[in-house]
């Protein structure tokens, strides 16, 4: 979890005055987590907030929509896998402490999973997504996903600017200091280099 809480359900606890708890309740099935789409190079992410069972289909819709082939949980999980891995996607279950960077066993796993899963010399529109959450998505999801763009070439600067266009506020500090000392080695710099696109047209966030 990063800095400062919120809920799936923020755009009801605004309007709590006017709405009944039964019309919240219902709202909320309709409200999907926040997500953000991360594309650099080959590589898709998608950083998203935790599902609960009342935005779970939504929460599914997104994942097919953006043809997630992984899902990564970095936090506990409460929520069953069943209605997603119907969906062929597999989830992978990599928990660390809130608030704290990962362990180097995680980092490899990941970095490994990124290979696995991105494909070089390929138009990256035919690339599967890898997608990604914490309890809110600010914290350890983001994180996991900015080592990755460190391992590709990107900067620490750059990195979390480019998480944190559309996720404000995203890691902590004890986080963004693990970032900025985190020695990259170039581990998923060959899914740049190699793309016959320009890296730019590809990196942004949608």
């Amino acid at each position: 979890m990063g800095s400062g809480s919120r809920s799936d359900c923020l755009v009801m606890r605004h309007n709590s005055k006017a709405l009944s708890p039964a019309t919240s309740t219902n709202l909320c099935q309709y409200i999907k987590p926040l997500s953000s789409f991360i594309q650099y190079g080959q590589m898709k992410f998608l950083i998203t907030d935790q599902p609960n069972e009342q935005n779970m289909d939504t929460f599914i819709k997104e994942l097919t929509d953006h043809g997630v082939k992984y899902l990564v949980r970095v936090c506990e999980p409460n929520y069953s896998t069943e209605p997603i891995v119907a969906q062929g996607i597999e989830v992978i279950d990599w928990v660390y402490n809130d608030g704290s960077p990962p362990p180097t066993e995680i980092i490899n796993k990941w970095i490994e999973l990124c290979k696995k899963t991105f494909v070089k010399n390929c138009d990256p529109r035919e690339n599967p997504t890898i997608a990604i959450h914490c309890m809110y998505g600010l914290g350890r999801s983001p994180l996991i996903v900015a080592i990755a763009l460190m391992e590709s070439g990107l900067g620490f600067e750059e990195a979390v600017l480019t998480i944190r266009q559309k996720r404000r506020g995203a890691c902590n500090e004890r986080q963004l200091n693990f970032l900025k000392n985190y020695q990259a080695h170039g581990e998923l710099k060959y899914l740049i280099l190699q793309n016959k696109l320009k890296p730019e047209k590809f990196c942004g966030i949608m």
